[in-house]
């Protein structure tokens, strides 16, 4: 769809974290747990550690937590750091020339359901609280 799998796995992985609260997981765990390629699971993290919403740890009993509550991520900057572009007028197709001679049936509610999804990730916090 119009998620990539860098933003699903990343999303479960964060999601995961946040309901194992003050422990620190490994990627093997995550993996396995979430049954994402490891290798796959371990550079999404760095990413998010990259960007300050993770904190790592190294050597034995190492691996991710988060560095902030879920209040105070909200989805746009996960979704952005895992590479998604907010486009309001993208087409669900990727033929916009359709769009613009009225063709597609699903130009208007696409575009509707886009323009109320960035809304929404702009403005909730991961744990579901709007942000002011």
């Amino acid at each position: 769809m119009f998620l990539s799998k860098r933003i699903k796995y990343g999303m479960k992985a964060l999601l995961y974290l946040y309901q194992k609260q003050n422990e620190v997981i490994s990627a093997a765990r995550l993996s396995k747990e979430l049954n994402v390629p490891k290798e796959f699971i371990s550079k999404i993290m760095q990413s998010l550690v990259y960007q300050g919403i993770l904190k790592s740890k190294k050597g034995k009993g190492g691996g991710f937590y988060l560095a902030k509550t879920l209040d105070d991520i909200n989805y746009e900057i996960i979704l952005r750091v895992l590479g998604y572009e907010v486009k309001n007028d993208e087409c669900l197709f990727d033929m916009s020339q359709m769009c613009a001679g009225k063709i597609c049936p699903f130009c208007n509610q696409w575009k509707e359901f886009i323009y109320n999804f960035n809304y929404t990730i702009k403005n909730f916090s991961i744990s579901g609280k709007m942000i002011e």
